[in-house]
């Protein structure tokens, strides 16, 4: 027998009044054993009470959340205190997604990020947290993710807002640790600074050794900042730290790290182990700082990129980059933009990248460099097989480091982007460009600004890296140079 001719004579039994007994005993008589129950006819007599008619399967497995969203919203605004992390667990598990975007709408914007970052995804109640706090269309600054915004720029604020003299440093290590298993970048921009004298010890004082246990077992009691050991080892996950104080006068002395804030950064970037990027500029670390930093990273596995630019780095503290380069450190891009690197420096890093296989990008402009660096660093660029992006812009390169740069694009068999723009070249220089970007089909950006190059010559070049860029795809030469427009794609 089939279930659905059963299911025909109830709707027969409803029609005709029967009672649930009286359709039972109607139902099994007819097929002379007992294919019906009370419970069965009761149900399906119930449904077609209620208009129901319908002779298909009921369901079976848990039912579907019914939501109440008015007694929901309701509920949630009166007591944050009930979506909880058990909470919302439970309303995720028995909402479908059209239901839980409706709760997601609902959610106070107060409730606590231990609770709500381990469940909700990203999207629309992490956009409705950014919206409230910050413009919306910076959001492209976290390749478009909510909640990356939300968690990056929260813990910054929360460091650069933090009041040493006046709050209590264990509410913020409380609070850093929420985010200590999402990995995110975090830039620091400005702390606020203690108001102490500098550390001093008087060698000649009775109480030295007290002195000296006390400045070693507790440094933190002598900083002026933060204590960087505490903070980073609360997010041990950071793949990228920026720490660029904004200088607040023209003494650097004021916002420079002293010995022991320098000595808790540095304990702390070793806890860091899977950073990959990291920046320390506008001078707030002394050149002698800059090179433990470099020394510190020989032994790094993932560091993947180092900036250094807008310090006060000489060509004594190439010395330790230059360890660095020649180190198993990962190292791909170097930035040491706007320093005072002169033509010793310029060999120093070049001696270093000639037995260098990894390093895709050197940006080494508004330095000090001339004809002798600059000369000596092209003939090595031109023999390497990794480095592909260099920028030597703003230095004072004159004809003859010129000529040695167009042999490099004119020989090299991985160059594809170099900036030579603001040195002080001539037309000859111009030419033999000319005739180099001639002969290399791969070079996708060549910058000649104020290079004093010919109309004739700047021209060819442009149209050379026109028919240079046509063989790749624009979504290749993206990929390879971040945030560039269509038209500097053209042109």
């Amino acid at each position: 027998m089939e279930i659905s001719e059963i299911r025909v004579l109830m709707k027969y039994e409803f029609h005709r009044g029967a009672t649930t007994r009286q359709a039972v005993a109607n139902i099994n008589s007819v097929f002379g054993i007992q294919v019906a129950t009370n419970a069965t006819v009761a149900r399906r007599l119930k449904k077609f009470r209620s208009g129901d008619f319908d002779l298909s399967n009921e369901p079976r497995g848990r039912p579907k959340a019914q939501v109440d969203h008015d007694v929901l919203k309701a509920t949630v605004e009166a007591n944050s205190r009930q979506s909880a992390r058990p909470g919302l667990e439970n309303l995720k598990a028995n909402a479908n997604a059209k239901q839980w975007q409706q709760i997601l709408g609902y959610l106070s914007l107060t409730l606590p990020f231990e609770y709500t970052l381990p469940i909700i995804e990203n999207g629309f109640y992490w956009e409705r947290q950014c919206v409230m706090r910050w413009p919306s269309s910076e959001t492209w600054r976290y390749d478009n993710n909510w909640k990356t915004m939300l968690i990056e720029r929260v813990v910054q604020e929360a460091i650069e807002d933090f009041m040493p003299e006046s709050s209590d440093i264990k509410e913020l290590e409380d609070f850093l640790r929420i985010f200590q298993d999402y990995t995110f970048r975090l830039h620091i921009k400005q702390l606020q600074k203690l108001n102490r004298k500098p550390f001093i010890v008087d060698l000649t004082s009775e109480d030295f050794d007290s002195v000296l246990d006390d400045f070693i077992y507790k440094p933190e009691v002598h900083t002026s900042y933060l204590d960087f050991e505490m903070l980073l080892g609360c997010l041990t996950k950071l793949k990228e730290f920026s720490f660029i104080l904004t200088p607040g006068s023209l003494d650097s002395d004021s916002y420079r790290l002293s010995i022991t804030d320098f000595n808790s950064l540095l304990r702390s970037l070793r806890k860091l182990e899977m950073l990959e990027k990291f920046r320390c500029s506008n001078g707030v670390a002394t050149n002698i700082q800059l090179d433990i930093l470099s020394r510190e990273f020989i032994t790094h596995k993932f560091l993947k990129e180092l900036n250094m630019s807008y310090n006060f780095i000489d060509d004594g503290s190439c010395d330790a980059i230059g360890q660095l380069i020649m180190s198993s450190c990962p190292l791909e891009v170097l930035i040491l933009r706007y320093n005072k690197i002169t033509d010793d420096g310029a060999i120093t890093l070049a001696s270093a990248l000639s037995v260098n296989k990894k390093l895709r990008k050197l940006d080494v402009s508004l330095n000090w460099i001339g004809n002798k660096g600059g000369t000596f660093l092209a003939k090595v660029v031109s023999k390497l097989e990794s480095l592909e992006d260099i920028d030597v812009s703003n230095n004072k390169l004159g004809p003859k480091a010129g000529i040695a740069f167009a042999d490099a694009v004119k020989n090299s068999k991985c160059i594809r982007s170099l900036n030579i723009a603001e040195n002080r070249f001539d037309e000859a220089v111009g030419q033999k460009f000319s005739d180099a970007v001639g002969e290399n089909s791969i070079i996708l950006h060549l910058e000649i600004k104020f290079c004093n190059f010919s109309t004739d010559d700047e021209d060819f070049i442009h149209r050379v890296l026109i028919q240079n860029r046509a063989s790749v795809t624009y979504a290749t030469y993206v990929l390879e140079h971040k945030r560039v427009t269509a038209s500097q794609y053209i042109i």
